[in-house]
């Protein structure tokens, strides 16, 4: 095999050069490249460096050059392989930061958004078991992933009124929650942390990514960390810590010792399909939210340690002020709210709207917030040229809103709300919809069918397989006459969000 000519510049293949020091130059070399906007000649460097070198450095580099085709939207073969052979290597490392480093090299690939959040599938929930049996099955992961506090006991919170809400920064499903708990109960006092700005006030360098959070876990003496001691001084004087998303911000709640306090995790969707779920200490957790019942059966198989922790309780969603007064157009006009994200799947709804079309070609579709980011990642570049294409061949029969503050405006132009999304907790765009007056059209989110998929939540008569089924529904059918009766009521799940909070149901 020729070598590379940024690999041989790298010293990497130099006769003499002890193993630990040629990874490195392969890997700064591959850096270098990258930086230079030449990615695949970056991964073959990798390739050829770990034929050269061999072992379990080569195996390493194998592993980075996944990672990295993986970043450039390449799914690589031989992924289930590799990493079998980091997870044995990360078994037998000789030191926790050797352990550490290979565990996060394992997740990197494993876990990796182009494989779940940027796919039409996961094999999380195609077949959980099968893909977490490598993890299940390594030392060094159950070592990591152990609880750290079986003993924990949590006070009694019956009267508990002091609740700290820890929350990464997104609080778009916190805040409608709050106002309902507040009217149920005001004397419920609420103090919301959002844990990137409480670390930029005060300058403290948290653990976020995967790597370090992998650090963090694997430390058994995290507790005396700066960041630590402050985060645990702050939730000192709550009764309950509520923490919104299961994710970075619960990993860290979860390596304090806040006993004798209570601490709720609600998980809403994406984070079943990343790993910070797995990195959350269950023996901290006295209950976790889901929001759906399909969550809550996914969840369950994800993390059986949590299972008997797990409960269910709908999203409280403020629909009042949603339904206005439909425009003249909005009987033909088809309505996807939210399609950024791949898994909203856009070009799904304009596979309906093609459907349509040829039998009538007043019907048109009216897409409501921001378009695809192509620079958050290659999956969503990919996504976004998908849907830019087929945007460009529909003309005007397509329309977009661009990002809004009114919803309940565009609403008012839709009179089909779809759901064309691959996966979804509830979907709050689409009861928002639904409370406009529009007609629902609910596809039977592929990625979640296992577990149930929409028909957990919303009736059968308005779900569909495929857009030939979705253009049926719309053109031989109303909307049921009650639609509203499937939307939760807001204050019955504050009122259950308060008996978790207060320990007095979990199932």
């Amino acid at each position: 095999m020729s070598v590379p000519l940024w690999l041989a510049k790298s010293g990497a293949t130099a006769p003499g050069v002890p193993t630990d020091l040629r990874m490195k130059l392969a890997v700064r070399a591959a850096h270098d490249l990258s930086g230079l906007g030449r990615d695949r000649e970056a991964i073959a460097v990798l390739h050829a460096a770990a034929a050269r070198i061999g072992g379990s450095a080569g195996t390493e580099l194998r592993a980075i050059a996944s990672e990295r085709s993986l970043n450039i939207g390449e799914i690589p073969s031989g992924l289930d392989e590799q990493l079998q052979a980091i997870l044995d290597l990360a078994d037998v490392a000789p030191s926790i930061d050797d352990r550490t480093r290979l565990i996060g090299r394992a997740v990197a690939i494993a876990f990796h958004r182009l494989r779940h959040l940027d796919s039409p599938y996961s094999a999380l929930a195609d077949n959980p078991e099968t893909f977490l049996k490598p993890f299940r099955n390594s030392a060094a992961w159950q070592a990591l992933t152990r609880a750290r506090r079986p003993d924990h006991q949590a006070a009694n919170a019956a009267g508990a009124r002091k609740v700290a809400v820890v929350v990464d920064d997104d609080i778009r499903f916190l805040e409608p929650m709050m106002a309902a708990i507040r009217e149920v109960d005001p004397t419920i006092d609420f103090r919301v942390i959002q844990l990137r700005k409480w670390a930029s006030k005060h300058s403290y360098k948290l653990p976020l990514n995967p790597h370090e959070q992998i650090h963090a876990r694997a430390n058994p003496h995290v507790a005396n960390e700066p960041w630590a001691m402050a985060l645990h001084q702050e939730l000192a004087g709550a009764d309950i810590v509520w923490v919104e998303w299961c994710q970075r911000a619960a990993v860290l709640v979860s390596l304090l010792d806040l006993a004798p306090r209570r601490i709720v995790i609600r998980l809403h969707s994406f984070e079943a399909f990343t790993v910070f779920p797995h990195l959350v200490d269950p023996s901290s957790v006295d209950a976790l939210v889901t929001v759906s019942p399909t969550f809550r059966k996914l969840i369950g198989v994800l993390t059986p340690d949590l299972d008997d922790r797990t409960t269910f309780v709908p999203n409280a969603i403020d629909l009042r002020g949603i339904g206005r007064e439909k425009t003249s157009t909005a009987p033909r006009t088809l309505g996807l709210v939210g399609w950024a994200a791949p898994a909203k799947d856009a070009v799904w709804a304009l596979d309906v709207l093609d459907l349509l079309r040829r039998d009538d070609d007043q019907w048109t579709l009216h897409l409501v917030g921001a378009p695809p980011d192509p620079n958050r990642s290659a999956g969503e570049a990919a996504y976004a040229h998908r849907v830019t294409a087929r945007l460009e061949e529909r003309g005007a029969a397509v329309t977009q809103s661009g990002q809004v503050t009114d919803v309940a405006a565009e609403l008012a132009k839709i009179g089909v709300i779809l759901s064309s999304s691959t996966r979804e907790s509830f979907h709050v765009a689409l009861a928002e919809g639904i409370a406009s007056g529009a007609r629902p059209v609910v596809r039977d989110w592929p990625m979640l069918s296992k577990f149930g998929g929409a028909a957990t939540t919303w009736p059968a008569e308005w779900i569909v397989q495929t857009p030939d089924e979705a253009a049926a529904l719309i053109t031989t059918t109303a909307a049921p006459a009650e639609s509203t009766a499937y939307l939760p009521d807001r204050l019955d799940a504050a009122s259950a969000m308060i008996a978790v909070l207060r320990g007095t149901i979990v199932q």
